[in-house]
């Protein structure tokens, strides 16, 4: 049992009454005191009074903090406060010696104490027993004060405080003893005058933070009917009401899943936790009524009446292997069973609740008897199908509406296609006997339409080419004819064309004999420029080297002339120093006679030095001139031999352009030689074409009545009317006409062998027949 706590609220009015009445009992306890003091030998006669006095003060104060807990103490504080003031009266009448009815008031006080033993034992047992009860109890005063929650009731309100603080934010569960009932209300006035008013138990819903809670307030009167307050009883109805919700919910939708299960064309059976059946839709149950008679051959006493709560055990020959394998069933299970001839296909699926338990297993039952007939009697008609037999055909009596559709409908399929093979098979069999006349008349769908198309296609298209192939034939026939008269005008202007090239290969080589001559003298007269621009450029040369060396005397003329002016210069300061030697000898007299001769000697020799000097420098200047005339020849001399290497050099290159010019006429005259070798080589071949072409026309005619005779072995409508002309006789081969010996050996090519059809020859035919042929 938990232990009983009280939760009060502090109230000041109740507080300082309870000090009150304990200073009323301590003054009471004085005055005593002071009576004994004066009064001694009274102490033995009020001894037990004064005792009782004391022991009733200190109940009397208890039994008010208990009254106090309760909040009853408004009525208890007035009366005790009048028996206090009669007792302090009394035990001063008798300090005083004065009468006194102090016996009647102790018995009457006595009595009181009892009373309020009694009060306070009952409100003890009853505050015990709302601690331990499990309803949630508030209690509160006439002003709506809260005064008293029980444990429940804090545990519930603490479990709840997260929420009730999205309306209330200032919500505290430890904070409400002592606050006024009105926070829990948007109307307090509303919720004040209907408490006020209220005289038995109310019941309300509110709704707070989500929390949903349900209140029964009822009011807490006295013995005396005078209203204490109000204790209010409270349900939190959240989680009670979702369930309740939810249940509905879930009733609803098993409403809807049972109404569903019923009108579906599933045939479902439901099994519980214990594979007793519980539910049976009515396609289930219309199932069994028709199985029931061929069932009940192997289980005895089989009935579907009674099926409802009887165990699915009775399906099974074993039992306990079935039971096993359900228990352990966690996803969907397919399975076969044959009763009495009945052929079923099961799936079975376990049910689980919200909480992953098994709660019982849900059957889905398949009738597949009539299919599986059905299906023997399409595999029979398949297999004589696959076979190539389309005339077997199903009953469609006894069959369901979609059996019989099912039926009427390959049977329809077979006689559609029996029908179109065996139109298509004598389609095909005019064909082989060579009838183009015929053709599929009915008009089918699909890919029979297709395939009726196709042959009619085929035999329009066979009987086309056929009238074509005929046509073309006699058109044939009259092309041969026209390339066999072709052969022998061809025979005509091929010989023609052998007489033309003779008369050509003649001329051509004795154009080419005067080429070659030109071309060797064109040659020698090439070798003879190239050695005339030899000779010039050496002669170019050397008057180069004589122009060089009359400079170079042109050069020495000029610094001899520069060395004789110096000479004459020095015979000329000679002269001038032999002159001043002459004056001085003169003025020295005859000192100076010897020396004078002297210097008249000097002056003698430089003046003969100065004449030689002169005559030599004229002799210089004069071939000085004479060389710069030879330099200025020789240089013209120079520059006309430049000019005529320059034309020798122009004539060498015109005559090595004359030789090469006539060596390529040569090469193209022995080209010119071989073309014409080449076109006698085909002339000849032509000619053996010619007679090839006419054989081949012979043959052509040949095959083309073959050709007409096969065509006419099938019949068409409005065959075309050959037509075939005479073939000609065979052209005479033109006589060979031999080219010159000299052409023929130069640069011919040995032509390859080849076979001609129908004339039993080896015409030759050159390898190579466009090369030369379309160059010339």
């Amino acid at each position: 049992m938990p232990t009983a706590t009280v939760h009060t609220a502090p109230s000041g009015p109740s507080t300082s009454a309870i000090l009150g009445i304990l200073l009323s009992v301590a003054g009471l306890g004085g005055a005593v005191v002071a009576c004994l003091t004066i009064h001694r030998p009274a102490w033995a006669e009020f001894a037990p009074l004064v005792a009782c006095v004391l022991l009733a003060g200190i109940g009397t104060a208890l039994l008010l903090a208990a009254q106090r807990k309760a909040r009853l103490h408004a009525v208890a504080i007035a009366t005790e406060s009048a028996r206090y003031t009669r007792w302090v009266r009394a035990m001063r009448d008798v300090a005083n010696g004065e009468p006194t009815d102090i016996a009647d008031f102790t018995a009457e006080q006595t009595a009181a104490i009892r009373e309020m033993e009694a009060r306070t034992l009952e409100a003890t047992r009853l505050r015990a027993a709302l601690q331990t009860c499990q309803t949630n109890v508030m209690v509160a005063d006439n002003e709506l004060d809260i005064i008293y929650m029980n444990e429940t009731m804090l545990e519930m309100l603490r479990a709840a405080e997260s929420d009730l603080r999205r309306d209330l934010p200032d919500f505290r569960t430890d904070n409400l003893l002592g606050r006024n009932i009105d926070a829990f209300h948007r109307n307090p006035a509303h919720q004040r005058g209907m408490l006020k008013r209220l005289t038995g138990a109310h019941r309300a819903q509110v709704e707070v933070g989500g929390r949903i809670f349900g209140l029964t307030a009822s009011p807490i009167l006295n013995a005396r009917g005078e209203r204490l307050g109000t204790v209010v009883e409270w349900d939190d109805r959240t989680e009670r009401l979702a369930r309740e919700r939810e249940q509905a919910r879930i009733a609803t939708e098993n409403v809807r899943v049972r109404a569903a299960l019923d009108n579906c064309q599933t045939n479902v059976m439901v099994a519980d936790e214990n594979l007793d059946i519980v539910y049976m839709n009515r396609t289930m149950v219309e199932m069994l009524r028709v199985a029931e008679e061929e069932m009940a051959k192997q289980l005895p006493g089989f009935r579907v009446d009674t099926l409802l709560g009887a165990s699915i055990d009775r399906f099974h020959r074993n039992p306990q292997h079935q039971r096993s394998m359900l228990a352990t069933l966690t996803k969907r299970h397919e399975a076969a069973l044959s009763i009495g001839g009945r052929s079923f296909v099961l799936i079975v699926s376990p049910v689980w609740n919200d909480r992953k338990e098994r709660v019982g297993t849900v059957v889905e039952w398949s009738d597949l008897t009539a299919q599986k007939a059905i299906q023997e009697e399409i595999g029979s008609m398949v297999r004589a199908a696959s076979n190539g037999d389309f005339s077997v055909r199903l009953d469609p009596a006894g069959k369901g509406d979609f059996q019989r559709m099912l039926v009427e409908s390959l049977n329809g399929l077979c006689q559609q296609v029996e029908s179109a093979l065996e139109d298509i098979g004598q389609l095909f069999s005019a064909l082989a006997e060579g009838d183009l006349t015929q053709r599929v008349r009915d008009d089918y769908a699909g890919l029979l339409k297709v395939l009726s198309n196709d042959a009619n296609t085929t035999t329009e298209r066979l009987s086309d080419t056929t009238r074509r192939i005929i046509a073309s034939s006699s058109e044939v026939a009259a092309a041969a004819d026209e390339i066999a008269n072709g052969a022998v005008d061809l025979a005509e202007r091929t010989e023609q064309q052998a007489s033309n090239l003779e008369e050509t290969a003649a001329a051509m080589e004795e154009i080419a004999s005067t080429v070659k001559a030109n071309a060797e003298n064109a040659q020698q007269a090439n070798n003879l420029a190239l050695g005339a621009r030899d000779v010039a450029l050496r002669g170019g040369e050397v008057v180069k080297n004589a122009v060089g060396a009359m400079g170079q005397i042109a050069s020495s003329s000029q610094r001899i002339s520069d060395i004789i002016g110096v000479i004459d210069e020095i015979a000329f300061q000679t002269n001038l120093l032999a002159l001043n030697a002459a004056v001085e000898a003169a003025r020295a007299g005859d000192a100076g006679k010897g020396f004078a001769v002297v210097a008249q000697e000097v002056r003698t020799l430089a003046q003969q030095s100065s004449d030689a000097a002169k005559d030599i420098k004229s002799l210089i200047l004069e071939s000085g001139g004479h060389v710069r005339q030879g330099v200025d020849l020789v240089n013209s001399a120079g520059g006309q031999l430049d000019e005529i290497i320059t034309s020798i050099k122009r004539v060498a290159d015109i005559v090595s352009e004359i030789a090469e010019a006539s060596r390529e006429q040569t090469v193209g005259i022995d080209e010119i030689n071989r073309a014409i070798s080449n076109m006698d080589q085909m002339t000849q071949q032509n000619s053996a074409l010619v007679e090839e072409s006419a054989g081949s026309s012979r043959t052509l005619q040949e095959s083309a009545t073959g050709l007409l005779t096969l065509v006419s072995f099938f019949q068409i409508s409005d065959p075309p009317v050959p037509v075939l002309k005479a073939v000609p006789s065979a052209p005479k081969a033109p006589a060979r006409v031999e080219a010159p010996r000299k052409m023929a050996d130069r640069g011919a090519e040995r032509p390859l062998a080849l076979t001609v059809a129908g004339s039993g020859k080896t015409p030759a035919r050159a390898v190579k027949r466009g090369t030369d042929w379309s160059q010339f």
